[in-house]
């Protein structure tokens, strides 16, 4: 019954992930209109960030976004990760979330906001 019930969890956990799905966001894409796709992708982080599910990637290309806010988690094995591409992803601005001043809000769990690259999360996404 425990091999079982290990394979059965391997199983569920090969599933999820393979609905996991992969994002683009960059400065001449276009939310309503586009899929998000490398080819399509959108234009604003929170049009992503209001579709994202657990274990999808946001990439965001190099470019000026504004404020966005998070409020959808992830899981521990299937983190929501916004990865930032090339040199430069700024976040200008910031808006009023959940009564606070913020360019980027997350009220949710199992979220990744950095660069792919092993740097420092600050060194691509700069906020000001």
């Amino acid at each position: 019954n425990a091999f079982k019930t290990l394979c059965l969890s391997v199983l569920l956990v090969a599933c999820e992930s393979a609905f996991a799905a992969t994002y683009y966001v960059a400065p001449d894409g276009f939310d309503k209109k586009n899929r998000g796709g490398a080819q399509d992708p959108w234009l604003t982080l929170q049009y992503a960030a209001d579709r994202v599910q657990p274990g999808d990637t946001v990439y965001v290309h190099d470019g000026v976004y504004g404020p966005f806010h998070i409020t959808h988690s992830g899981k521990p094995q299937q983190r929501i990760s916004f990865l930032a591409r090339g040199r430069r992803a700024e976040i200008r601005g910031v808006e009023l979330f959940d009564g606070r001043l913020a360019a980027v809000s997350i009220l949710a769990s199992f979220v990744t906001l950095e660069e792919d690259q092993p740097f420092d999360a600050q060194a691509f996404f700069f906020m000001s």
